[in-house]
């Protein structure tokens, strides 16, 4: 006997929980590793950036100490204070006290500088702004400066960087830089006048030390060399300040890497360091951070961040074991049930899985044969139930009452026959807009999304059946518990009307009014209580769209004839009848104020009354308006069948006494214009008679006629779709055709006859208005040109 091998099929839970577990854990540790690596590049990328950032603005702290000193001496060498001193031949007190107070002056603004020095090289004299004193290069204090000054070679090569100071102090850094500005005219010892101005370096620094002392997170160390290595400025931390070798050791490693950003270990320390050497004089710039500091909150997250990741993927095995659970529980119990079914095909992913293997052999054609059963069952049963209940309505049953108590059994709609029942409406509003709005082959599913929606909300409060009926309208039958109170079931009943407003609102953008009975029992009530809530409904033109309208609503309704205000009336026709729209629709709202407080059809026959009595008056004093009012009425009254609220009464009546006033403003505004045409009138007759005249123009016939230009302009062109100047011209030029053909008078005799200067605006004016240049004109008469 052969033995068969049986490949064994995996587990659809162990596929799903091993399947889920996998992408957790790579997700999980991609995102810590892109996250790690992200901040990474973050942090190195903001320190490097805040430090170039550091160094550019002490690049330009440097352009801007170089602008102030070359400011400065320019201002000096401009001063004629200065120039006295610097040019006298022998000492003279008063001069040098003038040339101390402009350097007091200039020093004031600047505390940057420390001092000015004045050099007179024809007597060798120095003068300090520090100290007031007149002396030799030989008795001067600083002696640094007048050594380099009385330097001929040195006065020669100066190439105009600033001089460093001696160093002092242990700190080994420059306290002073000097720019040394040189007159150009030499003495007999080959020495030039010269101006000093002596400058604080720490000023390039300045800002770095005003972060540090308020920035307690990132403290930033930063040093100012020039190209030889002297330190000119520093701002360092005191662990750095104590190290002697800090400025050879920043100096050096810059020298072997020549990289703008590097590394270098400070007394075991590890530092990030910045260069630049990009400024006028070639200075280096360098800035330090601890490496420590940059790498301390990488440390940190990314031990936070394995954490983190430990703990989520922990969170994901838990989530993973009971998702695939919660998944397998519903398949087990399925494959217990059918095991014994045919078997399909299975798509090629699931074929080795044994739980799906066995759902897809017999579940689908189950499934499938189950919702065709309902959907016929479902289908039978509403469109029984439809006709059932339309029928009860309209009271057209024929059949016996024992066979309708048999049907409504088998619906299970018994309740209707012993229990207490209240009878709900609801109706669309704007019917003939939502038929309009939606196309004829879906109407059918907005009435049934409103059925169901009805539906489902009702029978969370009350026993109900909902159906639809007159297209417009939709029934529920609600079954009230004789134990309720009356006031509770309409406050339950108007709350469930609410809810079922708000939804169709708020999914299909319709409109519902609702209207809801009293209590009553026996199936044979619903014809009447029926048409009593169709009734009901009319009452929306006082309350709205979107109301809910109870019994009692209706005793506030005043059923008498409504006493039409005959003054008002009188007075709202009159402003009618004058064209006065804004007063006529004032009046109009004062008359419609309490009609609404009575009966629907009270209201309508108001309306129409106040139309007709608008349209007769209108009629009886403008007769040849017939033609162009009796359409307004008609279309008027045409539309006032279909109104449903106030508010569509009032937008009705504005566009009816709007369009009256503008039909009567045209009709009063055509009969001024006799006036018109005496006007038009007399500017042909002035024309005609001096269109010789070349000083024929608006302003001189505007004068003749005794109005303003701008006025008889306006009606001349308004009549003849011509301005005057135009029609003068037009008038002149047939004149000359006239002359032309008729006579043989030469052109400059005709020009002169017609009042036309011979000029080239002539000759481009004749061919505008001719469509040929004149001498074609002539030619084409048989005439010679001049």
């Amino acid at each position: 006997m052969k033995k068969i091998n049986r490949k064994k099929k995996k587990s659809f839970f162990n596929t799903v929980l091993l399947s889920m577990l996998t992408l957790s854990i790579v997700t999980t540790i991609l995102l810590t590793v892109f996250l790690t690596t992200n901040f990474l590049r973050t942090a190195i990328g903001i320190t490097s950036g805040f430090n170039q950032n550091l160094l550019s603005q002490t690049n330009y702290t440097i352009s801007m100490m170089d602008d102030n000193a070359n400011r400065i001496a320019k201002v000096l060498f401009n001063d004629n204070n200065i120039i006295s001193f610097l040019y006298m031949k022998e000492r003279d007190p008063v001069t040098a006290v003038l040339a101390s107070r402009t350097l007091s002056n200039q020093l004031l603004t600047l505390p940057n500088v420390k001092s000015i020095y004045l050099y007179n090289a024809s007597l060798d004299l120095f003068y300090s702004s520090k100290s007031g004193e007149q002396l030799s290069s030989q008795e001067f204090k600083d002696t640094y400066i007048s050594d380099l000054i009385t330097n001929p070679d040195f006065v020669d090569n100066y190439n105009g960087i600033p001089v460093v100071g001696p160093l002092k102090g242990s700190t080994q850094i420059s306290h002073t830089l000097s720019y040394l500005f040189f007159d150009s005219s030499a003495t007999d010892l080959s020495l030039k006048n010269a101006i000093v101005i002596n400058v604080d370096p720490a000023i390039m620094t300045d800002s770095i030390r005003t972060m540090n002392r308020y920035n307690h997170g990132l403290q930033t160390d930063f040093v100012v060399m020039d190209h030889e290595g002297t330190v000119l400025s520093a701002s360092l931390s005191p662990e750095l300040e104590r190290n002697a070798n800090v400025y050879p050791l920043l100096y050096d490693s810059f020298s072997k890497s020549n990289k703008n950003s590097a590394y270098v270990d400070i007394d075991g320390m590890p530092y990030f360091q910045v260069n630049t050497q990009e400024n006028a004089y070639d200075w280096l710039l360098i800035s330090l951070v601890p490496s420590r500091v940059v790498f301390k909150d990488i440390i940190s997250s990314s031990v936070m961040g394995g954490g983190i990741m430990i703990i989520v993927m922990l969170v994901c095995c838990l989530a993973c074991l009971f998702m695939a659970r919660k998944l397998n529980t519903p398949v087990s119990t399925i494959v217990s049930m059918i095991k014994d079914g045919n078997k399909h095909p299975l798509p090629a992913d699931l074929q080795e899985t044994e739980e799906f293997h066995m759902i897809a052999e017999s579940f689908s054609t189950m499934h499938e044969q189950k919702q065709q059963f309902e959907r016929m069952r479902r289908d039978t049963s509403y469109s029984v139930k439809q006709e059932c209940l339309n029928t009860l309505l309209t009271d057209n049953s024929t059949r016996s009452e024992e066979q309708t108590k048999q049907i409504l059994k088998h619906l299970n709609l018994s309740y209707l026959l012993e229990d207490s029942l209240c009878m709900a409406i609801f109706k669309i509003d704007n019917y003939e807009k939502f038929l309009e709005s939606n196309n004829p082959s879906e109407l059918w599913i907005q009435r049934f999304a409103i059925a169901n929606i009805t539906e489902e909300i009702a029978s969370a409060y009350f026993t109900c059946t909902v159906f639809s009926c007159d297209n417009d309208k939709f029934v529920v039958l609600l079954d009230c518990q004789e134990d309720f109170s009356y006031k509770l079931f309409q406050e339950q009943a108007e709350k469930m009307l609410s809810e079922v407003q708000e939804k169709v609102m708020q999914f299909l953008r319709l409109s519902l009014t609702a209207s809801y009975s009293t209590r009553f029992k026996g199936i044979e009530h619903f014809p009447t209580m029926y048409h009593n809530m169709c009734d009901s409904l009319l009452l929306k033109m006082k309350y709205g769209h979107g109301c809910i309208i109870s019994p009692y609503m209706v005793d506030d309704v005043d059923g008498n004839i409504y006493p039409f205000p005959l003054q008002k009336t009188e007075q709202l026709i009159s402003k009618i009848t004058d064209g006065k729209y804004d007063a006529a629709l004032q009046l109009y709202q004062q008359i419609s104020s309490q009609l609404f407080q009575y009966d629907y059809n009270e209201i309508l026959s108001g309306i129409i009354h106040l139309v007709y009595s608008i349209y007769t008056d209108i009629i009886a004093r403008y007769p040849d308006l017939k033609e162009d009012v009796t359409p307004l009425l008609k279309k008027c009254l045409a539309e006032v069948q279909n109104v449903e609220i106030s508010a569509d009464v009032d937008r009705l009546m504005d566009l009816f006494i709007q369009q009256l006033c503008e039909k009567i403003e045209s009709y009063r505004s055509a009969n001024t214009k006799p006036n018109t045409d005496l006007i038009t009138g007399r500017i042909y007759q002035l024309i005609e008679k001096n269109y010789s005249d070349p000083a024929l123009c608006l302003s001189s016939i505007a004068e003749e006629i005794g109005l303003s230009p701008n006025y008889i302009g306006k009606i001349f062109k308004s009549a003849t779709q011509k301005s005057v100047a135009q029609y003068i011209s037009d008038y002149r030029m047939d004149k000359l055709a006239d002359y032309m053909t008729n006579t043989n008078l030469s052109l400059s005799v005709i020009l002169e006859k017609v009042g036309i200067e011979k000029n080239n605006y002539f000759y481009t004016q004749f061919k505008k208005h001719f469509g040929i240049s004149l001498g074609e004109y002539r030619l084409k008469l048989g005439k010679q040109e001049d």
